[in-house]
């Protein structure tokens, strides 16, 4: 969807439900519009879905003096005793909680389904104006993989590709070595990787640990259920990253690992959790199988 034709769908719903501030707004430079109230429109399917965020970015690209009665009112509606607050008052923290809020919805992007419908420019685009609200990236999708941007995410917390074939014997080449190049390089704040369902052998598993270790030790949950991990995974690669890493949960249920495989790798977080329990630095382990 075009810039203009974006900044025409916002002063229309401007114009038609925000008749308080309307005057104000005439005077906002509107090249200053946060881009994440342009991306609600996009995510909305052409319409501003909440008025109430839509206040909230207008009042945002205004002066202080300028955030009229509405700001106010929003105020009251959205904390306790916001009526008392002036329009200047507690804006930073108030707004700052606010939007946390608000874009709990917009902060979770579907990469397969935005390249799909708007290609790899517009996610591009897209991932650099939300990146200081997108904490939380899915994706089902090989291609969108490969192809998205992942290290320029520095705010995301939890990233999740889920049945995206990210294998080495996948014939779509690059999944992997985009993830673990952004492992390596990018994503400064990630702490959950679910890679559930990508047929990832042990030379996957193995080459991902390795990065783990050497790059991201403070990972605190990895996901690895319905692979193709078996007892070499969990040895060499797995068991490291429970000895040597701050790591808290660990998914590796429905594998192709043994009894005798499992019970080593427990073996490993018991012997971490009973240092943890002299270490209060040392954070325990949660290792599933199921």
């Amino acid at each position: 969807m075009p810039a203009a034709t974006l900044r025409a769908l916002v002063e229309n719903y401007i114009a038609s439900h925000f008749s308080d501030v309307v005057g104000a707004t005439q005077t906002a430079d509107w090249t200053d519009l946060p881009m994440e109230l342009l991306v609600g429109v996009v995510h909305g399917g052409g319409r501003v879905t909440g008025k109430a965020a839509l206040a909230l970015d207008v009042a945002e690209v205004l002066p202080t003096e300028r955030r009229g009665p509405y700001w106010q009112s929003l105020c009251a509606e959205r904390w306790p005793g916001g009526a008392n607050y002036p329009p200047e008052c507690n804006y930073e923290s108030n707004a700052r909680d606010y939007h946390k809020r608000l874009y709990l919805t917009y902060r979770t992007i579907d990469l397969l389904h935005t390249i799909e419908q708007f290609g790899i420019q517009h996610v591009e685009a897209e991932l650099t104006a939300m990146e200081p609200y997108v904490s939380y990236i899915k994706c089902t999708s090989a291609t969108a993989v490969a192809q998205a941007p992942l290290k320029r995410l520095g705010r995301v917390e939890t990233l999740e590709l889920n049945r995206c074939n990210l294998g080495r014997c996948s014939t779509m080449p690059g999944p992997l070595e985009n993830l673990t190049d952004a492992l390596a390089t990018g994503l400064p704040r990630l702490k959950s990787l679910n890679l559930s369902r990508n047929a990832l052998a042990d030379a996957d598993v193995l080459y991902l640990c390795g990065i783990i270790l050497a790059r991201r030790p403070s990972i605190e949950h990895l996901d690895l259920t319905w692979n193709r991990v078996t007892d070499t995974s969990l040895k060499e690669g797995i068991g490291r990253l429970i000895a040597e890493t701050d790591i808290t949960h660990m998914e590796l249920g429905f594998n192709d690992t043994s009894a005798g495989g499992r019970a080593a790798c427990m073996d490993i977080a018991k012997r971490r959790n009973k240092e943890a329990s002299t270490s209060p630095s040392r954070p325990k382990v949660r290792v599933a199988f199921t």
